[in-house]
């Protein structure tokens, strides 16, 4: 089974044994050690079967761990690559506590995963997708909703690169749709 086989089943909501797809997960980041891309979608594809899937209490207890660790290994692997940095800072701000954060109660700036993405955008900022979610975690809405149209509009191939992140680039092409139907 491979990140897109896996992928593939979120959303479904269906009975599922996650624990051999989630060990499945683990053994991907384990071989792929330095592949950003790969070490994305696995942080991604666990913290999505932990939230989002129908899973049980033993299973959360044994794989949050788990989560926490192979997020801390892309911490110290992937300090400066702006993917992962906005990726993974776009998803820490939901159920932070799996990421060993407790950043909820502090101001914008001074949140982890707002300073990723804000680092993201400080390496690559002519990447519409970075400025989309600054401009979206400053609430300058206006200017991420003309950014959200500009990426729709398939200007500059940012919906492709989106898809490059499989699942997760769908999360966030939604995102930026839900937020231009949302400003409507």
């Amino acid at each position: 089974m491979n990140l897109n086989q896996i992928e593939s089943k979120f959303g479904r909501y269906a009975k599922e044994d996650w624990s051999p797809i989630a060990e499945v997960i683990l053994d991907i980041a384990t071989e792929n050690p330095d592949d950003c891309l790969t070490h994305i979608r696995c942080v991604y594809g666990l913290h999505n079967i932990l939230l989002e899937e129908d899973v049980s209490i033993n299973f959360i207890e044994t794989y949050s761990p788990k989560l926490l660790t192979v997020y801390q290994e892309g911490q110290k692997r992937f300090p400066e690559s702006p993917d992962y940095l906005f990726f993974v800072g776009s998803i820490l701000h939901i159920a932070e506590w799996y990421f060993g954060l407790n950043d909820d109660i502090k101001p914008m700036k001074d949140r982890l995963a707002f300073r990723m993405t804000e680092s993201a955008l400080g390496l690559e900022p002519k990447n519409l997708v970075f400025q989309w979610g600054h401009y979206r975690s400053r609430w300058e809405i206006e200017i991420a909703d003309r950014t959200g149209s500009a990426i729709l509009a398939k200007e500059g191939g940012w919906l492709t690169w989106l898809e490059s992140f499989a699942f997760l680039g769908e999360y966030i092409k939604t995102k930026i749709i839900t937020s231009l139907t949302e400003a409507r």
